[in-house]
């Protein structure tokens, strides 16, 4: 058997076409069945729809629709202009210091007036990565 999808008004019509036929004396199965749903779907709309007049229930699936929309949009990050000088700048603090944190290496920027943002926020290419990890040498080896 296919499955059925049912709009918002119709759902609501269902719904108030089962309360008429349950105050007629009649029970929540049969009146069910006579509508042409099983008895799980009525619960299930009824907790949705439940109270809902036609245009409340048709809003409130435009804005279940937009949520679905809206939870699949991904943060697209955006490009600094100086991106290329601050990377080069970072290399070089990363090779010449050796294993600076980024709070220190901010720190030098900010002191050389190349940095007005905090690096921790700022991500360096993959290629330039392997450059951080400055080998240690006798000059920057820690006691």
């Amino acid at each position: 058997m296919p499955k059925k999808t049912f709009t918002p008004e119709q759902i609501v019509g269902k719904l108030r076409q089962i309360e008429v036929l349950v105050s007629q004396g009649k029970t929540v199965p049969v009146a069910c069945r006579e509508a042409g749903i099983v008895e799980q779907t009525f619960y299930r709309w009824r907790k949705d729809y439940g109270g809902l007049q036609l245009e409340q229930a048709k809003r409130l699936n435009e804005l279940q629709k937009e949520n679905a929309q809206l939870g699949t949009q991904r943060y697209q990050p955006t490009q600094r202009n100086d991106e290329d000088q601050l990377s080069q700048a970072i290399i070089t603090l990363a090779s010449e210091y050796g294993r600076f944190g980024y709070r220190r290496v901010t720190a030098l920027l900010q002191q050389a007036g190349s940095l007005a943002i905090d690096v921790g926020k700022f991500v360096v290419s993959s290629e330039s990565c392997e450059t951080f990890m400055a080998p240690l040498t006798a000059s920057n080896q820690r006691p």
